[in-house]
């Protein structure tokens, strides 16, 4: 009986084990990578979908406002006087007020005497909003990145454009009060009045302008990558 032979099969079959078991690894291995693909594959899927369905979202919302905007305008005018009453009498100290159910508002002029004033279609800053709410649907359908920045543009002009026309309305009483009805209206809606249009709606298409397209800084970029 010798000892030297007895012991050469053990190696090799404890070899031919570590590599049958390292076959079952690797195989196991890439099993569980094309897991992760699928997995991969199923949320890219997913976040297409949302993002889809976010685009159409605020297209429709968008479309949705602007119509109920133009249908509605009478009642809109009716709020855009009352807050020109509001804004009439904490500027001018003068007693004004709205006219109820109405896009017309009343301020005093002198002792006894009322002057009111209505809000035409003409005049109504939803004829200057309509433009900036389906551009704003067109660019959120449009757009390949997240719909928050034109949505934010957008909320960002109608503000401005409220205001614009709030100082409009009191650029035409100031002038109504200090040179009169006849040259006062004439000179406060039909000069002044369509300068401040002109200036306040051309700032207004800037601001949404540098709202939708301004880029992140590639500094904020790598600190929100961490």
């Amino acid at each position: 009986m010798t000892a030297g032979a007895l012991p050469s099969p053990v190696p090799g079959g404890h070899r031919a084990g570590v590599r049958a078991g390292a076959r079952r690894g690797g195989h196991r291995a890439g099993g569980h990578r094309g897991g992760g693909q699928n997995g991969t594959r199923r949320a890219q899927g997913a976040a297409a979908a949302g993002d889809i369905a976010a685009r159409v979202l605020a297209s429709a919302l968008c479309c949705g406002v602007a119509i109920f905007a133009v249908r509605e305008n009478y009642m809109l005018r009716g709020f855009e006087a009352t807050l020109a009453s509001r804004a009439v009498a904490a500027v001018t100290s003068r007693p004004a007020g709205p006219v109820p159910l109405t896009p017309t508002f009343w301020f005093t002029v002198g002792p006894h005497h009322q002057m009111a004033l209505e809000i035409t279609s003409a005049c109504t800053v939803v004829l200057m909003m309509t433009p900036f709410l389906i551009g704003t649907a067109f660019l959120a359908w449009r757009r390949s990145s997240s719909v928050v920045r034109p949505l934010a543009a957008c909320a960002v002009a109608m503000a401005m454009l409220m205001v614009v026309n709030q100082l409009r309305i009191l650029t035409i009483v100031e002038f109504v009060l200090h040179m009169g009805y006849k040259g006062g209206f004439y000179w406060g809606h039909t000069l002044v009045g369509s300068l401040i249009t002109i200036a306040g709606g051309s700032l207004t298409l800037v601001v949404y302008v540098l709202i939708v397209v301004k880029r992140r800084t590639p500094g904020r970029a790598r600190l929100s990558a961490h």
